[in-house]
Order: C-alpha cells, then structure tokens, then sequence
C-alpha cells in the first residue's frame, strides 16, 4: 500500500475500523456478544443486618486504637 500515509490518504484505516464497529454491533444486537453491565445479574437474598452491643463496640474500638497506636 506504500505505508501508513498512503493508508490514511485511501481511507484504509477509517474503513476497518467502521467496519469492525458495525461487525460488533451487529453480534450485541444478535446476542453474540456480551456488552453492558446488565448481563450477569444476580439475584439478591435477603441479609440479616449484624447487630452488636456497646460492649461490642467499645473492644472493636479499643483494638484499632491500639492498632493505630502500633503503626
């Protein structure tokens, strides 16, 4: 073809990559190909909220200030 130049001036590079968008958005309208976020969804149970009491929380407290203090 004579090199990247004589590519771009005849258009070759614009026309693969038209054509690679069309190949790619005819496969997704097909169900070929996965695009999107959409396509593994997961049904979702239902979750207990954890509950925890003040003692609880003051020796959870007390371990990441003692960590903190390690650091």
């Amino acid at each position: 073809m004579g090199g990247m130049v004589k590519a771009i001036e005849r258009g070759f590079p614009r026309k693969k990559v038209a054509e690679a968008s069309y190949q790619y958005q005819r496969e997704a309208e097909a169900k070929k190909r996965s695009c999107g976020a959409n396509k593994f969804v997961i049904e979702r149970s239902r979750h207990t909220l954890v509950t925890s009491t003040e003692s609880v929380e003051r020796q959870q407290s007390a371990k990441v200030k003692a960590l903190k203090g390690r650091r």
